[in-house]
């Protein structure tokens, strides 16, 4: 692909995408720029082309440590550097979590493989990975998680007994997570999916089924049942959710990208939701079902039936823009459906 840009208000070009992207990145040109795609007529800033702030020929950096750097020394050889950004970071008393981005795939040798990947990076959607540096600390991660690590770390798996089965069961989680300890770096599994930072500060946090993805040691991490009936049976979360408890940072895997959480504060106040799309709260907040009217059929004339209801004082996390990529996604496996039976039916 290649583009034109405005400069003095003369169009420059054409110019390729990894030439455009180093004269934005070196401040040769403003980060607003307009930028025109060769053989099109409309004028964007560049910031509004994912594929011009990702680029291969990024000069390769190594792993930041913000704070004490010295407090993270592996003292044992340092990583390769690679194309990665740091999207979002947290650090514990003896750890660092990051969420890091691969700033462009170019390793595929299948072209409609190549298509897909280069359209996931132009909607906005790059490959990441939790990386968690330990020294001399302790994390817990969701079990399968792990992609690879480096140091002296031992790991240690119990189940927790049986109720500690259930109740993770229950609630989406595995029963058995991993626990690291030592000095190192782990990595787990590269994927397109959102992650999101929770800071636990001797709270109780409650975070939808088969969110928990990593957190410190001293976060603990438990299933927690519904405090009433309406919630389990009517509120869409099940009887179980996770609850996690301690002081630490925690990573959770989300629908969303934390851009797009709104997240509410209640002062003694009520919220409700019409919807499954509460996805964390914080806090003395009491979750219960209830109508939207006074009588149950007020509620179905009035279109929005039964609603999620959060009372007390605390933090309510949303993503209301979950719905909207729900939506789409069913309408695109019946689009499928649709063209496999006409395939199928028009076989001879």
């Amino acid at each position: 692909m290649t583009f034109h840009y405005n400069h003095n208000n003369e169009a420059i070009g054409p110019i390729d995408t990894d030439a455009l992207a180093a004269k934005l990145r070196s401040g040769e040109l403003p980060a607003d720029t307009l930028i025109c795609e060769t053989g099109a007529t409309e004028w964007k800033p560049a910031g509004e082309y994912p594929e011009l702030q990702f680029s291969p020929n990024i000069e390769p950096m190594p792993p930041k440590i913000q704070g004490d750097a010295s407090r993270f020394d592996m003292s044992g050889g340092t990583e390769s550097a690679q194309a990665v950004e740091v999207l979002q970071s947290r650090e514990g008393s003896n750890s660092k979590a990051e969420v890091i981005a691969y700033t462009k795939l170019s390793g595929s040798n299948e072209i409609d493989l190549a298509k897909d990947i280069y359209s996931a990076y132009r909607a906005g959607m790059r490959l990441k990975q939790v990386r968690v540096t330990l020294n001399n600390g302790e994390m817990v991660m969701e079990a399968g998680a792990l992609h690879y690590m480096r140091g002296n770390l031992d790991i240690e798996a119990k189940s927790g007994g049986v109720g500690k089965w259930f109740k993770s069961l229950m609630s989406g989680e595995s029963s058995v997570k991993p626990r690291y300890r030592g000095t190192g770096i782990v990595h787990l599994e590269p994927t397109f999916r959102h992650f999101l930072f929770v800071d636990v500060q001797k709270e109780k946090w409650i975070v939808d089924q088969g969110m928990f993805y990593a957190s410190e040691g001293s976060v603990s991490v438990d299933g927690v049942m519904q405090s009433n009936l309406s919630s389990a049976v009517a509120g869409g979360e099940g009887l179980f959710q996770t609850q996690l408890t301690g002081n630490g940072w925690a990573v959770l895997s989300s629908p969303v990208p934390h851009e797009e959480i709104i997240k509410i504060s209640l002062n003694n106040e009520k919220l409700q939701v019409d919807g499954n799309f509460a996805l964390a709260r914080r806090g003395n907040i009491t979750f219960t079902v209830e109508k939207s009217t006074k009588g149950i059929i007020g509620s179905v004339r009035g279109g929005e039936g039964l609603l999620q209801t959060f009372t007390g004082t605390g933090e309510v996390w949303l993503a209301p823009t979950e719905s909207v990529y729900q939506k789409l996604k069913r309408l695109r496996g019946i689009g499928q459906l649709a063209n496999a039976q006409g395939s199928r039916g028009t076989k001879t």
